[in-house]
């Protein structure tokens, strides 16, 4: 079927204004599926203060607490209740007129379940599902989810991620490899100087961004999220401020949806960092901005670090090489980060876990001006390439023609 016209639908569990990977993917995606004359849609959990339907960059957003993830955990509260969700996603889909169905996160694999009940029973057109994996998971339940829902194909970020799916059971004919996108130009053209004067940062101070979340789920709690190495590279700064005193840490530490667990976990870090000698040079940036200003984030800093051993693939990487600055990520055999950030030509990755490395390599960049920004300019070649959304967005409309 020709790839015109089309009404995709995109179930996620956040999205703008709460910023991170998944959220970025999806709104970029959507935003340049409308450039193309298509229709997308966002369904999401709701927000305070936020409307239950409207429209950012000519794309539909409806907001629905069937899909909120409270600080309990208690997401899986709505297994219990499938009627209700069924009936909601079928009214959805009608309303809609959907062709496919794309889901993202891995909280969605639980709500692939209703929709398939709605599908299987339903006397109108039933549109074909795929689902993106964002995370590195050793489930056998989401395996098996995977493998025998009737997903018509299952996205895989990376050749490593795709490899692990087919490990654990998902068939290979089931999986396509096709990596996050964004619209490198918004962050190419960014100015930063107006975040650095809104820090209070002078131009000869050094920003070390650290672009991610701060919380995270497990089990049936919320937590301090340190699945991107916040703590190491929180030991990492004392030493590196013994070499360079002039450099300051950024964290994107707020969340619209959680605001109770930021200021706990915002405490935590205060105190560690106190601890450490390095109170002074944290700086907390508030994450409720305008999506369309956290480029500018980005360009205000000197240096990108992301340090999960288990990351996927690493948004926050493209971002910042798409930002023209170098980055630095975990070296580990349990992520796809060494696909997406190219060791020692557009950053450096360092051995997983390893403060000292990750000090080393932090005021190796930052004492070499002329090596960062060669660094900068062949990462944002390399993303403008290789992940700009009108090199990445055919090939996910050529999956959507193919699954229809």
């Amino acid at each position: 079927m020709p790839c015109e016209n089309l009404n995709v639908l995109y179930i996620t569990p956040f999205f703008v204004p709460v910023i991170g990977g998944v959220e970025s993917v999806v709104y970029e995606t959507s935003i340049g599926l409308v450039k193309n004359g298509h229709k997308p849609t966002v369904l999401t959990s709701s927000v305070a203060n936020r409307p239950e339907r409207e429209h950012l960059q000519g794309v539909e957003v409806i907001r629905t607490n069937l899909l909120d993830v409270p600080e309990t955990g208690a997401i899986d509260a709505n297994l219990f209740r499938p009627k209700n969700v069924s009936k909601f996603f079928e009214q959805i889909i009608s309303e809609l007129d959907v062709d496919v169905i794309h889901l993202h996160n891995y909280q969605m694999k639980q709500y692939a379940m209703f929709l398939i009940s709605f599908l299987q029973g339903a006397n109108t057109r039933q549109p074909p599902m795929i689902d993106t994996i964002h995370n590195t998971t050793e489930d056998p339940f989401a395996h098996y989810l995977l493998s025998y829902l009737p997903f018509s194909k299952v996205v895989a970020l990376t050749s490593k991620s795709a490899f692990d799916l087919i490990k654990g059971g998902v068939p290979t004919s089931k999986i396509e490899v096709i990596p996050n996108t964004l619209d490198t130009d918004k962050f190419a053209n960014a100015d930063g100087s107006n975040i650095r004067k809104m820090l209070g940062v002078d131009d000869d101070e050094h920003i070390i961004l650290f672009p991610s979340r701060l919380v995270g789920r497990e089990k049936n709690s919320f937590k301090y999220e340190d699945g991107k190495g916040l703590q190491i590279l929180l030991r990492a700064l004392p030493l590196v401020k013994r070499e360079i005193r002039n450099v300051k840490l950024l964290l994107i530490g707020n969340d619209p949806v959680y605001p109770d667990v930021v200021r706990q976990i915002r405490e935590a870090i205060v105190q560690t960092t106190s601890t450490l000698g390095a109170k002074d040079s944290v700086l907390f940036l508030d994450r409720d901005l305008p999506q369309e200003q956290i480029p500018s984030v980005f360009a205000a800093s000197d240096i990108v670090v992301s340090l999960g051993s288990t990351e996927c693939f690493g948004m926050v990487f493209l971002e910042g090489m798409a930002a023209g600055k170098p980055v630095i990520g975990a070296n580990s055999i349990d992520n796809g980060v060494p696909e997406v950030v190219l060791d020692g030509k557009t950053g450096v990755l360092v051995p997983a876990n390893d403060p000292w490395s990750t000090a080393k390599s932090i005021i190796k960049i930052l004492s070499d001006k002329k090596k960062a920004q060669q660094m900068g300019q062949a990462g944002r070649k390399w993303v403008k390439q290789n992940f700009d959304v009108d090199a990445v967005l055919p090939r996910l409309l050529d999956l959507y023609g193919r699954c229809i």
